[in-house]
């Protein structure tokens, strides 16, 4: 089983469906609220493939993917580290972590002018957790490509280093 469901059916659907039940936010007086999930019966991207609509349209409701913003997934396309940055980041939130951020202790790479605002705070972010880090001479290289081996490597690592996780069992309870 996967989040206390059965196989049987698409581990995709499994987990955004508990997600859909489950999310729940905390305001400040630590009261929470049910959280409603958008229809997923309509695709918000125009190029993505029949097969791969539902899992795409869950990552794009629960705010892990957002697309190229004119409509697109662009699923056969190459993802940048500062999109790889957002995507973990957002995929973490989505999980039930939470942000914690010391300010005073941020990295600052050597090519920090080239990471884009929307990406600049995830990447200190992650490289302050130790999940992702610069490649060679202080630089983040936001623009490099994001291989198959770093996405194993990062994910294995958000894992084991996120303040949030079921390494530290501290996952919230709306997700066991």
């Amino acid at each position: 089983s996967f989040f206390g469901l059965q196989y049987d059916m698409d581990w995709s659907e499994a987990v955004i469906s508990k997600l859909g039940a489950n999310v729940r936010l905390a305001n400040s007086s630590h009261q929470q609220t049910q959280v409603s999930m958008p229809d997923l019966t309509v695709c918000p991207f125009s190029d993505v493939e029949e097969d791969d609509q539902l899992r795409v349209t869950y990552a794009n409701a629960v705010g892990i993917v957002n697309g190229r913003g004119d409509g697109t997934f662009d699923p056969m396309s190459s993802i940048t580290r500062q999109e790889a940055a957002v995507m973990l980041v957002n995929a973490y939130m989505a999980y039930g972590g939470g942000l914690s951020m010391d300010s005073e202790s941020l990295p600052v790479f050597t090519d920090q002018a080239q990471i884009s605002d929307w990406a600049a705070e995830n990447a200190s972010l992650l490289c302050q957790w130790g999940v992702m880090n610069g490649v060679e001479n202080g630089e983040f290289a936001p623009l490099g490509l994001y291989t198959r081996e770093q996405a194993i490597l990062t994910f294995l690592r958000l894992y084991e280093k996120a303040p949030v996780s079921r390494l530290t069992g501290n996952i919230p309870d709306a997700f066991e």
